[in-house]
């Protein structure tokens, strides 16, 4: 009777021997929990799968973790813990007497990585965790910067600016500039520091515009044409003359400019001659001169030709009020008397007029044709007919 009940119990363990199979689980760090997952998909659950037989205490699996049990399936096995991201589930096969070990290497999450290195004592600068006294940095309102931007950015918060490597306020830094910009020669104008003779250039301008608005004798001015934008902070002005004589180009606003464009050119449009002003309002007056390149006065010559010739030549001025906006780019382009600033030409230096010229009826007297004698064609017979031979 004890051989038969030896016999027994020895099946029983070899049975529950045949069904088993172990599970091996580590991390770096240690201390992370096992989880499951039947496909990879599902939530991921604490270690043991439902069905699994535990043969030993497994509850509450933290790495090094080991643990035998019998199951028969197929399942997903990863770890977790906080402060490191998930690694990758590996696919673990529990059959009988089959082992299964796995190792995952963790990865701390920025957040936590971050706050270890602040618990170190560490600053982030530039793409990297430093030592705050070896990087000569401190943070300020939430930014690490270096020592001297710190300090900087402490003066403007108390509103401070900096002149001449000094910090101080603004009216002391005014009259300072005021100071130097004098004792250098320059005058105080439309709010920038000028030379006299800048100053007294920009004053004719503006007075030759205000005269021109006073006289009321003007054409006005039409709508230019905004032809591109660009991404700067001033304006550009692109100006063609579509007429034969010598125009004048004046613009009157914080900045006060002339330009003088020869019959059939243009200026502003080539990247090397660009015309920059500030975004303002402008009053523009264009004025044509009545004279071509050369300085001849076409006025004269009109009036000598009279007719149609005097009434084409436009001696009027044009003006108008713009405002040119921070990286508009506007052209204007002066084609004479009523049809001023007419469509803006292509990209060119030069433009090349179209002229009707009206000629005259010439009478041509017919004269009478003498007759020309007939020459003999090189190897054929005399004129008249004939064989050409000698008679007999």
């Amino acid at each position: 009777m004890k051989r038969a009940g030896l016999l027994v119990l020895l099946g029983v363990i070899l049975t529950a021997a045949a069904g088993c199979s172990r599970i091996v689980v580590e991390s770096s760090p240690p201390g992370a929990q096992v989880v499951w997952s039947p496909d990879g998909v599902q939530p991921y659950q604490p270690w043991p799968p439902s069905a699994w037989e535990i043969t030993s205490s497994n509850r509450n699996a933290m790495t090094p973790f080991r643990s035998a049990g019998s199951y028969r399936d197929s399942v997903f096995v990863t770890v977790e813990k906080d402060g490191y991201m998930r690694p990758m589930p590996k696919l673990v096969q529990l059959y009988g007497f089959r082992g299964e070990k796995l190792h995952f290497d963790l990865t701390e999450t920025p957040d936590a990585f971050a706050a270890r290195m602040r618990e170190q004592g560490k600053l982030f600068f530039r793409g990297e965790w430093v030592d705050p006294e070896e990087a000569g940095v401190v943070e300020y309102n939430g930014v690490v910067m270096t020592k001297e931007e710190a300090f900087r950015q402490e003066q403007l918060a108390q509103g401070l600016i900096e002149y001449d490597g000094e910090w101080m306020t603004p009216e002391e830094a005014d009259e300072r500039e005021t100071e130097r910009r004098l004792a250098e020669g320059y005058v105080r104008f439309k709010g920038r520091w000028v030379t006299p003779e800048v100053q007294e250039a920009e004053e004719r301008i503006d007075e030759e515009v205000a005269a021109i608005a006073e006289e009321g004798d003007f054409y006005e001015m039409p709508t230019p044409r905004v032809v591109g934008r660009q991404l700067i902070s001033e304006a550009q002005i692109q100006l063609y003359n579509s007429t034969g004589q010598v125009v004048r180009f004046l613009f009157s606003g914080p900045v006060s400019r002339e330009y003088t464009l020869d019959p059939y050119r243009s200026r502003g449009v080539r990247t090397e001659d660009r015309i920059i002003l500030p975004p303002a309002e402008y009053e523009i007056a264009i004025v044509p001169t009545g004279r071509d390149g050369s300085g001849r006065d076409l006025r004269e010559l009109a009036a000598r030709l009279g007719g149609e010739h005097a009434d084409a030549l436009s001696t009027d001025p044009v003006l108008g009020t713009w405002t040119l906006t921070a990286g508009s780019q506007v052209s204007f382009n002066y084609a004479g008397g009523g049809d001023a600033l007419d469509m803006p030409l292509d990209d060119t230096d030069i433009i090349v007029p179209e002229f009707e010229i009206d000629a005259p009826d010439i009478e041509i007297p017919e004269f009478e044709r003498r007759e020309q004698p007939q020459r003999r064609p090189p190897g054929g017979p005399p004129p008249g007919g004939g064989g050409g031979g000698r008679q007999q």
